[in-house]
């Protein structure tokens, strides 16, 4: 099996990762805290399968067959998908509606990232954050980073819940885990490794290591692929290889991320009325509705908000083009409006 994951520059994403089977195998994931969002192509295929990957206490079994490719990303403790609570995603793996060349998120329909294209897979998880699909608890990261925070612990426990679907005390045992087997790979003994990461003895190390990767240290070291190999390092470099109708409305809109104060502030007038005088507040539209948004232009504005004034079928990301994408992505343009005229025939 070649698996390969790397560093990102996005603050929002953990890892990025590719893998290659070659023959059919079975590989153990140790227990995290993490949300993953994977894309998959059985060998012989050309269908796209997305899922999303929720954390788990426990080790989790992968059967792997040969020809098969996966790729996708895993997100920091912190960074969770709004409305989706950790606590229902536990241990489970979920399949995303996906047509092979779209995947929908949250009610965000996107491109699916082509294999091993970390730029296209970080475009993805900034897309999802920017229309507030994927939020972030800076309270929970830097609980987890070990600096103080203006909240109790019973608070922390309930953000953390909601946040990794963890408690804080859960986090520190896996996180405890990590660190035991980076020790042991950079040379320490049992005994060295379990005081310097924090266990009370060496058969606590064991139990703690075991209870988060299904084996025990020993073990772990001697694989080939071991069941934490698949993550970063402490010192933060990841990276590392082994073997149609017409009563339809379709809107083609855009967007910038805001540059500093008083930025996208006459797009916020529009819809507020902050601009003085009385607010002003559309009636809905009831007719069928697509929105395709393009990655350069002023506006992006949520899909949330456009349901209170749309009835939304369908609500499409593009990173690509920007003001006119009729002439800077017009085959995307034609794809969008065919797919939405198709989806109502």
């Amino acid at each position: 099996m070649a698996y390969t994951f790397t560093e990102s520059a996005s603050p929002l994403v953990s890892v990025l990762w590719w893998v290659e089977v070659e023959e059919d195998a079975t590989y153990t994931d140790a227990a995290n805290e993490f949300w993953g969002i994977a894309f998959s192509r059985r060998h012989g295929h050309t269908d796209v399968v997305a899922t999303l990957i929720g954390p788990s206490t426990q080790p989790r079994t992968l059967d792997l067959r040969a020809g098969e490719r996966g790729w996708g990303v895993e997100l920091p403790a912190h960074v969770f998908l709004r409305h989706v609570p950790k606590l229902s995603l536990l241990g489970e793996i979920r399949d995303l509606p996906c047509d092979g060349a779209s995947v929908e998120i949250g009610g965000v329909r996107l491109p699916v990232p082509g294999y091993a294209d970390t730029r296209a897979l970080e475009e993805m998880v900034t897309l999802l954050h920017r229309q507030g699909v994927l939020l972030t608890d800076e309270a929970i990261a830097a609980a987890l980073a070990g600096d103080a925070t203006a909240y109790s612990d019973r608070q922390l426990r309930r953000r953390s819940s909601a946040a990794a679907g963890m408690g804080p005390k859960q986090l520190q045992q896996l996180a405890r885990a990590r660190a035991a087997y980076r020790l042991l790979h950079a040379g320490r003994t049992l005994a060295e490794a379990a005081v310097e990461a924090g266990y009370s003895d060496q058969a606590h190390m064991t139990r703690g290591m075991r209870a988060v990767a299904g084996t025990s240290p020993a073990w772990i070291l001697a694989a080939d692929l071991d069941s934490f190999g698949s993550r970063p390092g402490e010192d933060g470099r990841f990276v590392q290889s082994l073997h149609s109708e017409p009563e339809a409305n379709w809107h083609a809109d855009a967007w910038e991320e805001p540059a500093g104060d008083g930025a996208g502030s006459a797009e916020q007038s529009a819809w507020s009325g902050a601009a003085g005088g009385e607010a002003w507040t559309p009636a809905k539209v009831d007719v069928p509705t697509a929105f395709a948004l393009f990655g350069g232009d002023l506006m992006m504005p949520p899909r949330e908000l456009c349901e209170r004034f749309f009835a939304v079928e369908r609500f499409t990301l593009y990173p690509e083009g920007g003001h006119w994408p009729a002439l800077e992505e017009p085959e995307q343009v034609v794809r969008d409006l065919l797919a939405f005229a198709d989806g109502r025939s």
